[in-house]
This record gives structure tokens, C-alpha cells and sequence, in this order.
């Protein structure tokens, strides 16, 4: 992608925030993406240069099979 600006990282995790102009959405996915990562007790972040690229970078906490119930 074009990358996003230093001031518009800030608020890209907002509900209905675009980048920039040409950008295809309604500003709804990083949105979503993040309450779900903070629902499973993870994390993202996001690295990005302006004009050359942006990385996304999502951590989840490994769980025990242990912990997690079947219902049947």
C-alpha cells in the first residue's frame, strides 16, 4: 500500500477512519480487527513509511488445549 502518515496511525483503529482519499471501505475493518484481537487477549501494531509500505503486526497468547471446553 501507499502507507499511512504518522498522524493518521493514530486514528486508523477508529470506527469509520480512512487514511486517505483513495482508499476502497467505509473505514470498518481495522476497526473490527482490532476488538477482536483485544477479545482473544492479543495485540496489534501497526509499522509504516509513508509512500512505501505499511506492516500489521497481530500477537495472540498461546492457550493450553487444556482450557479450552467442547460443548457437545
Amino acid at each position: 500500500g501507499p502507507g499511512i502518515s504518522q498522524e493518521a496511525q493514530e486514528q486508523i483503529f477508529k470506527m469509520f477512519m480512512v487514511a486517505h482519499d483513495h482508499a476502497k471501505g467505509y473505514g470498518l475493518g481495522l476497526y473490527i480487527v482490532q476488538k477482536a484481537v483485544e477479545k482473544l487477549a492479543g495485540s496489534i501494531t501497526v509499522v509504516s513509511e509513508p509512500e512505501h509500505f505499511t506492516e500489521f503486526q497481530i500477537v495472540l497468547p498461546h492457550q493450553l488445549a487444556s482450557t479450552v471446553q467442547v460443548v457437545s
